[in-house]
């Protein structure tokens, strides 16, 4: 099951992030599933191109499985692509940070990448779990003026 959040960020003619949140999309299999729901990313503070982007995205796994054993939640992110052509990679000092909640634990900080990698799991059934995850997008230094977007998927199984 993934789950596929679009998440906009903006730069102005002196390359800086202004805040912004995006719409998300969420994908169900069927009743009686493991599925993962997000919120929008919501980025918290402008930052000068050069630094961190950091916001926030509400995660939701909800597991209907009869006899479940526990779950795994990955999550990557894609190239941003700006309005103008323009674009970048998420730098090296991108990252995601899940929190921990009753009944799945977190993983801790993570670089956050295109290849997916582990944010949470739970060892046992866990019939819900929702956490708010501390996200970084680095800009590189030399990206240039344009409105951003990017996805950031989340997956669990």
């Amino acid at each position: 099951m993934t789950t596929t959040s679009s998440a906009p960020t903006t730069t102005a003619a002196r390359p800086t992030l202004s805040p912004v949140v995006s719409a998300a999309t969420t994908t169900v299999a069927d009743p009686g599933a493991l599925r993962v729901e997000t919120g929008a990313f919501i980025v918290a503070d402008s930052t000068p191109v050069g630094g961190v982007v950091p916001g926030t995205v509400t995660v939701t796994v909800t597991d209907t499985r009869p006899g479940s054993t526990g779950w795994t939640a990955d999550v990557k992110v894609t190239d941003a692509h700006g309005t103008h052509g323009n674009a970048f990679s998420p730098g090296p000092g991108s990252y995601y940070r899940a929190q921990s909640t009753q009944c799945s634990e977190s993983v801790g900080q993570v670089p956050l990448r295109e290849d997916a990698v582990v944010v949470a799991t739970a060892h046992t059934a866990c019939a819900a779990a929702t956490w708010t995850s501390s996200v970084g997008i680095a800009v590189p230094a030399d990206a240039a003026p344009d409105a951003y977007s990017l996805t950031i998927t989340h997956s669990v199984y």
